[in-house]
């Protein structure tokens, strides 16, 4: 056995971990027993010295195959190694960068970063000189393998080396940006690749270094466009694309130039590189430059990307059988669900259905195309209808299927001036919902999606739409079932209540659906089956709608562990029937919400990832809502709200975000159950009323709104003083997020509501940013009515505060529906308008009423007699 650095490791010990990884690479063996033996292994103290031992200095070639999982072990050894460890692998471990074997360079990078991420480059000062002397070396292996170690450490820590790090080092960039651009022209094509990628790794910091160097890096980028070397010209699509992002005014003069190189790329025969250069179309399109850039060769782009759309006879897509919805589906093609906590007052975003299928030239294509429609709106049509007419009468399907796909992507940007076409197009698209190609069913149910907006108000063509898609849920075709489905979860997103007709198809297709869909098309139903209880609401609380629904979707419940991935879409799925279904939910509450509790503390006890306890959160706050003060005896007789205190406390925004939601509901519809834990709630509620996370401020700010107007003055007496502190502190933010804005205004209404005798004088203070920011709220927000009940119920206290700001106040007491509106609010606005003018000089009064639009002065007059 070896002396020196590694004395003390046994030839035994050598042999038996070698077996034990050979032995977890074999397919026959019981993983879950190696797993419990590498894990006792990995308690010895020399286990680190080892598993260096075996990837650094057994470089024989009956070890090739051990080598890779000892650096595999190492790297997740590095992270808790003892400090004595740590400073034998940064010995050892560079030996390993010019390893013949990819594999072992590759791992030799991520072990060397994973050090970094630890311990910084303080800690190994020789690291970047060591990596810099070696990329002048004349082995091909070692330069490659000190770029793959620089590419890694860009990616990983571009914060890091771009800081001063003192002593001999510096700041490191200023000597590896150069040296980077120098082997642009490097004569081995994978160096050229790396060195591309290390610099553009600085682009969205862009570091001092960076910005001193951009005419060398634009230079030896548009010097590379014409490599003879795919990979090369690959990477230099990906760079040009970022800087057009994020810096285009240095490419600003040459912009004709690189629009049309990217025309050619575009086109050019090798997919991969015309998918980097396909990219840029996107890029640009969010660019102010756009307009003026694309615009000299929109017609010559448009067929380019047309033709990019369509699918290739090498397409995996294509070779599916066309009847495949009894093959189950591999795991590979899950798409794993991922849990959004909802944030109080804010609009969701409607992902595209066809957002589930893989990425590549078509989409990509297609993307381009969409978002070039937004900036060229209609003036693209005299360019796109003639080639789509003459592709949809194509005999190629694949032809007919890109058009259809085309239709789709432009229904935003060209929307008005498609209005004209739709009366013929869509009753096209419904038979093409019969076509006997698959794809083209697929991708019709799709483009239909995204013409929701023009049936609306055509009931009969919203039927025909409709039925149609629930018919093509029923394909036998998976991915029909998945375009389809995630068709009519947008539909309902759109149409709301319109769904409530369809309700009884609805549920009957998904019923049926739940028992013939595989798996990644049943988290689809899912989906689909919680957007359409949140679109009609309580309509599906019918005993029959429940009895069909809950049984399978119960059964899926049962069947699932607690920490199972699956559950995710399920718990979201929950959520919304537990509000739709109210009262009819009350059968199912007690097994749901025990489980969510469970589930929530597991997570917190284990630290596992935060999907399921924001899941969960968001579930017991859909039953809050759904069964109101049904539900007090169950938070009452459980370990909630200790629970809901912990997530409080919880550094995860996401956890927050949920668990202040959730309080909220709780405070609205049941506050007796949260007002005995007040004091160790509300601090913690008052303190993520901060600007660090947006989502997390708002339902802070709600969650308050929400509280305090149902706990006495005297409960929230003593955390008055914090909360207006903190509300005011935002209100006078310039640029404050839209909706944060309306919570603040609508919760200091609340709060002047409940105690405004503590507050009123305080109201010059603030009153001009509150009544700007209630002014500026859409008159259709039902939650105004707070801001503005508490705008006049402290003014009734303290009239002389409206003097500064009077014509926003007549702004907003005109804006007030009296008809339609509690008459206690008008009685108050009435009242503090005489106070005023009874108080005010006349010829203020004069001046007041030139300065308030007539309108309004005549809604003022009429409704309080002014």
């Amino acid at each position: 056995m070896s002396t020196g650095d590694f004395s003390g490791l046994t030839e035994d010990g050598l042999k038996h971990l070698i077996e034990m990884m050979r032995a977890s690479q074999s397919a026959t063996s019981n993983q879950s027993q190696i797993l419990q033996e590498f894990t006792k292994l990995s308690q010895y103290p020399d286990y680190p010295k080892y598993l260096l031992y075996i990837f650094t200095e057994m470089t024989q070639p009956q070890y090739a195959d051990v080598r890779p999982v000892a650096g595999i072990l190492l790297k997740k050894c590095v992270k808790d190694a003892s400090e004595t460890h740590l400073g034998l692998v940064r010995n050892y471990v560079l030996k390993c960068m010019a390893d013949p074997f990819v594999l072992i360079r590759k791992t030799t990078a991520s072990i060397t970063t994973t050090i970094v991420a630890r311990s910084g480059f303080v800690q190994w000062p020789a690291l970047l000189p060591f990596l810099a002397q070696h990329l002048e070396s004349n082995e091909q292996n070692v330069v490659v393998g000190a770029f793959q170690i620089f590419n890694l450490l860009c990616e990983d820590h571009s914060d890091l080396m771009d800081a001063d790090l003192g002593g001999s080092i510096g700041r490191p960039l200023n000597v590896l940006i150069p040296l980077f651009i120098k082997h642009f022209t490097h004569p081995l094509e994978e160096v050229r690749k790396l060195a591309i990628q290390c610099v553009g790794q600085f682009l969205y910091i862009f570091p001092s270094a960076l910005n001193m160097n951009m005419a060398n890096y634009i230079a030896g980028l548009f010097h590379l466009a014409t490599d003879p070397s795919v990979i090369v010209k690959k990477e230099v699509c990906k760079a040009l694309t970022s800087i057009t992002e994020v810096k285009i005014e240095y490419i600003e003069e040459q912009m004709p130039q690189v629009v049309k190189y990217f025309l050619a790329m575009t086109q050019d025969p090798e997919e991969t590189l015309a998918l980097s250069a396909c990219e840029f179309w996107t890029a640009i399109s969010t660019t102010n430059m756009c307009a003026e850039a694309v615009g000299p060769v929109l017609s010559e782009l448009v067929p380019v990307l047309l033709n990019q759309m369509v699918y290739q006879d090498d397409d995996m897509a294509l070779l599916a059988a066309d009847d495949d919805e009894t093959v189950p589906d591999e795991p590979k093609d899950i798409k794993p669900f991922v849990y959004m906590p909802k944030s109080k007052g804010e609009e969701e975003e409607d992902d595209d259905a066809d957002e589930a299928s893989e990425w590549g030239l078509r989409k990509s294509a297609a993307s381009g195309l969409d978002n070039l429609s937004v900036i060229f709106e209609d003036s693209l049509l005299p360019i796109l209808l003639p080639v789509i007419e003459q592709r949809l009468k194509s005999q190629d399907w694949k032809i007919r299927e890109s058009a259809i796909l085309t239709l789709g992507a432009i229904s935003e940007g060209c929307g008005v001036g498609m209005k004209q076409h739709l009366n013929g197009i869509i009753p096209y698209l419904l038979e093409l919902l019969k076509d006997p190609k698959p794809l083209v069913r697929s991708i019709t149910c799709w483009s239909l999606s995204r013409y929701v907006y023009y049936v609306l108000k055509n009931q009969e063509v919203l039927t025909h739409m409709v039925n149609g898609m629930l018919h093509s849920m029923m394909d036998r075709n998976k991915k029909v079932q998945e375009a389809a489905v995630s068709a009519l979860a947008n539909v309902c997103d759109q149409a709301r209540e319109l769904m409530v007709p369809f309700l009884p198809s609805c549920v009957q297709c998904i019923v049926i659906a739940f028992g013939r869909y595989q798996a990644k098309n049943t988290f689809l139903l899912l989906d689909f089956l919680g957007s359409l209880a949140e679109a009609v609401g309580t309509e599906l609380n019918h005993a029959n709608y429940i009895n069909h629904i809950l049984p399978p979707v119960i059964g899926r419940w049962n069947a699932l562990s607690d920490d199972d991935p699956q559950l995710l879409s399920l718990l979201n799925c929950v959520g919304y029937l537990a509000v739709s279904m109210s009262i009819g939910f009350q059968p199912y509450a007690v097994p749901v919400y025990q489980r969510c509790c469970k589930i929530i503390e597991m997570v917190l006890n284990n630290n596992m990832h935060d999907g399921f306890l924001t899941a969960c959160l968001d579930l017991i706050a859909g039953l809050i809502e759904g069964l109101g003060s049904g539900i007090e005896s169950l938070i009452t007789n459980s370990n909630l709200l200790p629970l809901s205190i912990r997530c409080l406390a919880d550094r995860r925004p996401s956890v927050q975000q949920s668990v202040l939601a959730l309080l909220g509901d709780m405070s609205r519809c049941c506050p007796s159950c949260i007002t005995p834990h007040l004091q160790h709630v509300m601090p913690l509620i008052i303190g993520h009323v901060s600007l660090d996370f947006i989502s997390v401020c708002n339902n802070a700010s709600w969650a308050i709104g929400e509280l305090c107007i149902r706990i006495s003055p005297q409960e929230l007496d003593p955390y008055t003083p914090a909360i207006m502190q903190k509300l005011l502190a935002l209100l006078c933010k310039e640029r404050l997020n839209t909706q944060l804005r309306d919570n603040v205004a609508i919760t200091l209404g609340r709060m002047g509501t409940a105690n405004g005798q503590r507050i009123a004088p305080n109201l010059p203070e603030f009153i001009e940013p509150w009544v700007k920011a209630i002014r500026a709220m859409r008159k259709s927000d039902r939650s105004r009515e707070s801001a503005i009940r508490g705008l006049f119920t402290l003014l009734a206290i303290n009239p002389g505060a409206a003097m500064s700001c009077m014509p926003y106040i007549m702004s907003i007491a005109a804006s007030w529906e009296t008809s339609q509106t509690p008459t206690d609010i008008t009685n108050t606005i009435g009242q503090v308008l005489h106070v005023f003018k009874a108080g005010a000089p006349a010829a203020y009064w004069t001046e007041l009423k030139a300065a308030t639009a007539p309108q309004e002065w005549d809604i003022l007059q009429k409704n309080y007699n002014i």
